[in-house]
């Protein structure tokens, strides 16, 4: 994974580009131009790609790049995943991610913990929509409402 910080001149120049792209009608095509004036024609997506990493540089942000076959390592990819180290270490055993395991060391690619991280996401909601409607049934019994004890009447 590489992380890239914009220095003061390249927040200045992307700020200008993000405006001026903006404001006025856009290229058909979108061209890179090579240090010999070679016209490079580039693809929509490849022009979203650039256009966000302008949009991010140009407010002082830095970025990070990461390949879908890259091989993190187990700190990686709990701090990609918001968790402990060794929690995620517990759901490796728990089988819920695919992983090599090189020397001592357990390697993981990224578009697993990525897949993980929906997973996860996806149970979150459901666990959270389950305790709505266990909410809902509760708050629909009045005595429920009557042995509450933060309610007043």
């Amino acid at each position: 994974m590489d992380t890239f910080s914009p220095t003061a001149e390249e927040i200045e120049l992307l700020e200008r580009y993000v405006l001026t792209s903006s404001r006025g009608p856009r290229p058909q095509i979108p061209k890179l131009v090579l240090s010999d004036g070679t016209a490079l024609e580039l693809s929509a997506q490849v022009a979203k790609i650039l256009r966000l990493i302008a949009e991010d540089f140009s407010a002082g942000r830095s970025i990070s790049i990461i390949s879908h076959q890259t091989k993190l390592t187990t700190q990686e990819a709990a701090d990609f995943l918001g968790l402990s180290r060794p929690t995620l270490i517990k759901l490796l055993t728990q089988h819920l991610i695919p992983f090599e395991t090189i020397g001592r060391h357990r390697k993981i690619n990224f578009a697993d913990v990525q897949a993980l991280r929906e997973k996860l996401a996806s149970s979150q909601r459901n666990a959270i929509t389950k305790m709505r409607e266990l909410s809902d049934i509760e708050l629909d019994s009045e005595e429920s409402l009557a042995n509450n004890p933060l309610i007043r009447e």
